[in-house]
């Protein structure tokens, strides 16, 4: 099962993203017989009987703390699996649309449950006329939770800062066991900002 939180080009909501697939060898498996998959007690169809499907798409805000139940039943037997979406992480300053002082040491504020899984980055990316678009935030400077970015060399204009994380969300099995389990996900979470 995997969680992802995204946020597309346009959107003003974080959205979040639950997806389920059976594979065997690295490859999606094609179901064969009787087997039905239920998540939250709704049956879930496949295209083509490709054991892939979309459990949930919703406002991360709505479903941070969300247990999301699966089961997957053949042939008599059953086998469940329990996800909980993890609380998106965020950048708390700048926030959305602010306008922001282009500075060698442009401070960052950001927030993320640590038992969720690790924050690989944040990027500042500048306007395509700025000398250099792109910067790499130095995380935990000047302390935790902050991080500073160059962005002496971007160009007046239109921009974002983009925090990744690698999500470790929690799960559970019950029922027939699984040959193997696995609960990954990814988080990007672009906060659009205009740079002065």
């Amino acid at each position: 099962m995997g969680v992802s939180f995204n946020q597309s080009s346009g959107d003003t909501d974080l959205e979040a993203e639950v997806d389920l697939n059976f594979s065997s060898g690295g490859h999606i498996v094609q179901f064969a017989g009787d087997e039905r998959v239920t998540c939250d007690g709704v049956g879930l169809s496949s295209n083509n009987r490709i054991a892939e499907f979309q459990v949930l798409h919703a406002p991360a805000a709505q479903m941070a703390g969300k247990t999301v139940h699966c089961e997957y039943t053949a042939s008599g037997a059953v086998a469940g699996i329990a996800l909980q979406i993890p609380t998106a992480p965020t950048i708390t300053s700048p926030q959305a649309l602010a306008n922001v002082v282009r500075s060698a040491e442009t401070l960052v504020t950001y927030h993320f449950d640590a038992a969720a899984g690790s924050i690989r980055g944040i990027v500042a990316l500048g306007p395509p006329t700025s000398r250099l678009a792109k910067a790499i935030a130095k995380l935990n400077t000047p302390s935790p939770w902050h991080a500073i970015v160059d962005t002496s060399t971007f160009a007046p204009g239109a921009g974002s800062l983009v925090l990744t994380m690698s999500l470790t969300p929690h799960d559970a099995a019950s029922g027939a066991p699984f040959k193997s389990m696995h609960a990954f996900g990814d988080a990007m979470v672009p906060v659009p900002v205009t740079w002065v």
